[in-house]
């Protein structure tokens, strides 16, 4: 179906007032010619409310993420992750169209601001330069990330068919893969199954420092590049907070814009019991192991999975027993504890 003439559109898509030159006018119509009749997604936002204390603590831990120096201390904690998927707002159609096509001209500098992934403070001190300087931005490719995943899941190897996030042993990584799939990427399709794109951002959170804002960006980017031709946009929850930043969120303003949702559903325990990550016993919850064990590679002198190690198929109805689920170590030298006692700290700070 043809784009709607120029007069015809709605006033932000119709790309005055902001000095573009023709080019980038030409270059925001091919943009919105691709995108202008693509389904939103909608998104789901997670109730961190809804935690226990405990769980909440855990969590919160697991999405840290710390750069250290060449001495090995501690000179930036980055809590990008937990500030991403407390992310929420409307959907708005006329202001998502808008940012995907003229992604604003935003600085990386305004777009972390704008989003509250960092604070200003943050950003001004010497430890963020050297985060933001080496942390990853670049996704590699199955092969790379073939070892992570054999560490955490009961699958073998991740270089043949897509597997389900079931197959991950730690009920806190597949809980942190679920807000990957349903808050960020929010995929209409296969949202059950880990992605390259998943497993790099669960390493991220796991064992290596990653560069939220920027790998952010360069994934919403994708809609309009081509490379996701046809998919739902996704991400409208991020332009929600940006348009509030900039004052495009007002009451008088919405009601001349097409608003999609006012409000996004949101994973609360009922979605993680039925997604085998909690389990309710009596009046307490209790993460639900997978019954995995490791055994020593005698061999190669690394972890690998038990042979015999229980996989849950996605069609599976069966319930699996559910057990207080044990939070062993990752791979890397960032422990559980490491993380708690890390975590206490920051609080008595407060």
């Amino acid at each position: 179906m043809a784009l709607p003439l120029r007069d015809q559109r709605h006033q932000y898509l119709r790309y005055k007032g902001l000095r573009y030159t023709d080019v980038d006018i030409a270059n925001f119509k091919a943009r919105l010619t691709r995108i202008y009749r693509r389904e939103v997604h909608r998104v789901q936002v997670f109730d961190f409310g809804g935690l226990s204390d405990l769980m909440d603590k855990v969590l919160s831990a697991r999405m840290l993420m710390e750069h250290r120096d060449a001495q090995g201390q501690s000179v930036f904690t980055s809590r990008a992750w937990r500030r991403l998927f407390n992310i929420r707002g409307p959907l708005v159609h006329e202001l998502i169209l808008e940012f995907f096509i003229t992604f604003r001209r935003l600085s990386w500098r305004q777009f972390t601001l704008a989003l509250g992934l960092y604070t200003a403070e943050e950003m001004q001190t010497v430890g963020f330069g050297a985060y933001w300087a080496e942390s990853a931005r670049q996704i590699p490719d199955k092969g790379d990330l073939r070892d992570y995943w054999i560490w955490i899941s009961s699958a073998i190897d991740f270089l043949g068919t897509t597997p389900f996030y079931t197959v991950i042993w730690d009920p806190i990584l597949r809980q942190c893969h679920r807000l990957i799939a349903c808050s960020i990427a929010g995929r209409s399709q296969a949202p059950k199954k880990v992605t390259v794109t998943d497993l790099f951002y669960l390493r991220g959170m796991d064992v290596v420092l990653v560069n939220v804002p920027y790998l952010l960006v360069r994934y919403l980017r994708l809609f309009v590049a081509g490379r996701k031709s046809g998919a739902y946009i996704s991400g409208g929850q991020f332009v929600a907070r940006l348009a509030e930043h900039f004052g495009l969120l007002t009451a008088e303003i919405l009601q001349g814009l097409t608003v999609i949702a006012p409000a996004l559903p949101v994973i609360d325990m009922v979605e993680l019991v039925r997604w085998q990550i909690y389990e309710q016993l009596d009046d307490t919850w209790a993460w639900v192991a997978m019954g995995l064990e490791r055994q020593p590679n005698a061999t190669a002198g690394a972890p690998r999975v038990a042979q015999n190690a229980p996989v849950i198929d996605e069609g599976c109805q069966a319930n699996p027993a559910p057990v207080q689920a044990p939070l062993p170590p990752p791979a890397a030298a960032r422990t559980m504890p490491q993380r708690m006692a890390r975590l206490e700290e920051d609080m008595h700070e407060m």
